[in-house]
């Protein structure tokens, strides 16, 4: 086998090499894409946002509600999605609640407020009052309830619930909290952080690429090292 003959079928290897390594780069980078366009269409939120029911309920049968949630349309500021709270009902016992804001009165006390949609991170402050009936000194005992399907449409990895600073229920695991309650407003605050996304799968698929590609690299390297090496040799 004469010389031009060996350096003909070592480009010819070489170039299956590279015919071969190109192949499987396409069809990484396709199978990627594929995956992270399901990733999307399975986990992405809503495409306005979502919301969550907040009922309170008293043993006798007294209950109150409220709204909060994130909307595309909506700004973290004052806007038509944050609706006032109503004049307090006459009748006792009775429940009020709402949530607390910085915007000027009537709108610092709002029956439902959204913030803007998609956020890193959200938080509601919530109170939450309870009227006894005339000469009742007694402490009632109140319950928070939600719907998980509801939190869980948010798509958030941490949605918590505080009270006085302390987190005493993880509302993607609970659907309500108890709690005794004098006529004196009771405190709380929603937390909703570290939401899933489609950039954050895309995130987690992205090493096996990179392995592909230095391994391809690495490929060519030895054969362009092992012709190099070839022609040295005559």
């Amino acid at each position: 086998m004469n010389a031009t003959s060996s350096t003909k079928k070592l480009f010819l290897h070489i170039g299956v090499i590279i015919i071969v390594c190109f192949g499987l780069t396409l069809s990484c980078c396709s199978d990627f894409s594929l995956r992270s366009i399901c990733s999307a269409s399975t986990e992405s939120p809503q495409v306005d946002g979502w919301n969550v029911t907040i009922e309170i309920t008293e043993s006798s049968g007294v209950r109150n509600s409220v709204v909060f949630g994130e909307s595309a349309n909506a700004t973290d500021g004052l806007d038509t999605y944050d609706l006032a709270l109503p004049p307090m009902p006459p009748q006792t016992p009775s429940i009020v609640a709402w949530f607390d804001t910085s915007f000027p009165s009537p709108f610092n006390k709002l029956l439902s407020e959204y913030n803007h949609y998609p956020s890193l991170q959200s938080i509601w402050n919530l109170s939450i009052l309870w009227y006894p009936a005339p000469g009742d000194n007694s402490t009632a005992i109140l319950t928070i309830h939600w719907d998980i399907s509801q939190t869980e449409e948010s798509l958030y990895q941490s949605f918590l619930l505080f009270r006085n600073n302390t987190m005493v229920k993880d509302m993607l695991l609970s659907s309500s909290y108890s709690f005794n309650s004098s006529a004196t407003p009771q405190t709380f605050q929603i937390m909703c952080k570290d939401p899933f996304s489609a950039s954050s799968q895309s995130t987690q698929l992205t090493p096996p690429l990179f392995i592909l590609v230095v391994a391809i690299v690495a490929i060519m390297t030895f054969a362009i090292a092992l012709f190099i090496r070839s022609r040295k040799k005559r």
